[in-house]
């Protein structure tokens, strides 16, 4: 994999040379029903504070209910935000492809710096690996998750999920 200008893609020796490999039903099934879970405190938080907002907008007290309308308008931006975000980010979960690799080294993070004339100044951080392919032994230059990332350590095999228009 290498990454160009802030996005990270195959090359055509990874292409050539990956074993990608289907998941189960169930697995797929699992995987989704992990994310979800995963996500479910977020949401149930989020809920809260809007009910929280809600009952203070209700309230006769004049200056709280103002703050309370603001209060909802911020907590509605954070669920439109907070949902495609996990809308965006379960695409990858509900992916039925994968890479099985197994990891030789883990290389520093890198930090890829852009700015928008919209957003401003941004960064993003990708998390590298050197890996060998299970099935091939091809090796190469691969990037995970933060929370993969954080967990594994060299010589541990791992499944990279990658969505299928990857390899086209």
């Amino acid at each position: 994999m290498r990454m160009i200008e802030g996005k990270v893609y195959f090359t055509q020796n990874d292409k050539e040379n990956l074993c990608i490999r289907e998941y189960s039903d169930k697995e797929c099934l699992d995987r989704i029903k992990q994310y979800n879970k995963n996500n479910n405190m977020r949401r149930l938080l989020l809920f809260a504070t809007f009910l929280f907002f809600l009952v203070l907008a209700c309230s006769k007290i004049d200056p709280l209910s103002y703050i309370a309308d603001i209060g909802i308008l911020l907590v509605l931006a954070g669920v439109l935000l907070s949902e495609s975000l996990h809308w965006l980010n379960g695409k990858r979960e509900r992916s039925k492809f994968f890479v099985e690799a197994r990891i030789i080294k883990k290389r520093e993070v890198e930090i890829y710096y852009e700015t928008s004339p919209t957003t401003g100044p941004e960064s993003r951080k990708f998390y590298p690996i050197e890996g060998e392919d299970t099935s091939t032994g091809y090796k190469c230059l691969l990037y995970i998750d933060k929370g993969t990332y954080g967990q594994v350590q060299p010589g541990q095999c791992i499944k990279i999920s990658v969505l299928p228009g990857c390899f086209n």
